[in-house]
């Protein structure tokens, strides 16, 4: 008990991300990331689904400028709206002006002004990074924090800049972590693969699993030498980057050196980045996500097994 009580927190998570790592990598070498191919098109489409609106749910309170207690465990969506209908007394309106604007803008962008667009211009419009920077200023210049209580990236903690020295991760904590890492590990991967699957089916191209796997693995590995938490897809942010017009693996390395510049240097400009604003640029994103919901009639038609798995699943 004592020994445990020694280790930081951090340094929890970077052995877990360690051994996830290790996991990913073996599994994957060993071909038995072939095994996915039992999650069907009907396990994928309602997996996704179901997650969009958790990650809807997870927006709503940023939107409404709530502070809200956490809540976990089952039946976590109905248990956060409740929470919020017990709060609406306490909703920010200038937080959620700020929120509606923004939504009306990129809906408006998105499917009004980005289709005429392409027919002009072959490059998309970057709505959400004017969207980011215009609101960014305006924050800093209204001081919306101090003068409209407007939640702000500064008001959950200042971004350092620079990167931590690499380290590795405590040898002691590794058995200590290794089973539990197990499910982590495995999680991640049918997170990631599910995606890729969704949009695969939806462009046109395929994502090897057992590749992937390694990859995976191989990045957890090299993360956990930085402090990183175990790596895995996000729905929210693949959603805002299909929305912003990105097809290619150039957009990862673009987005990884833009990331590496904001860590090193440009971090505390995005201080004065109202929270509402990145929850309404997840929220406009997942509105094509949500009319999947559709495809629920589209597997009953098939078959009435496909139907019930589906609705289990989601």
């Amino acid at each position: 008990g004592e020994e445990k009580a020694s280790f930081t927190p951090l340094e929890v998570a970077t052995a877990v991300t360690f051994c996830v790592g290790i996991i990913q990598t073996f599994l994957g070498l060993i071909r038995l990331g072939s095994l996915t191919v039992v999650i069907t098109d009907v396990l994928v489409s309602s997996f996704t689904v179901g997650a969009s609106f958790h990650v809807l749910t997870s927006q709503v309170k940023h939107v409404l400028g709530l502070t809200l207690p956490t809540v976990s465990g089952a039946g976590r969506i109905v248990l956060t709206y409740i929470s919020i209908g017990e709060h609406m007394t306490e909703v920010n309106l200038a937080t959620l002006s700020i929120s509606l604007v923004c939504l009306v803008l990129l809906v408006l962008a998105d499917q009004a002004v980005a289709p005429r667009m392409k027919t002009i211009c072959r490059f998309p419009l970057p709505t959400q990074l004017v969207l980011v920077a215009i609101t960014t200023t305006m924050s800093g210049y209204l001081q919306l924090s101090e003068e409209y209580q407007v939640r702000t990236i500064q008001d959950i903690g200042d971004i350092p800049t620079g990167l931590p020295h690499p380290a590795l991760p405590k040898a002691e904590l590794l058995p200590l972590v290794f089973t539990d890492s197990i499910p982590v590990a495995i999680v991640a991967f049918v997170i990631g693969q599910g995606l890729g699957s969704l949009f695969g089916a939806k462009y046109g191209y395929s994502v090897p699993p057992n590749q992937e796997m390694i990859a995976q693995g191989a990045s957890n590995l090299l993360g956990s030498f930085f402090s990183c938490l175990p790596i895995s897809s996000s729905l929210s942010r693949s959603l805002v980057q299909e929305a912003s017009g990105c097809k290619s693996q150039l957009t990862s390395l673009v987005s990884a050196m833009l990331l590496l510049s904001v860590l090193l240097y440009l971090g505390p400009l995005f201080q004065p980045l109202p929270v509402c604003v990145l929850a309404a640029i997840i929220l406009a994103s997942l509105i094509g996500m949500i009319k999947k919901v559709a495809d629920f009639q589209k597997f009953w038609s098939r078959s009435t097994v496909d139907g019930l798995v589906w609705v289990v699943t989601f």
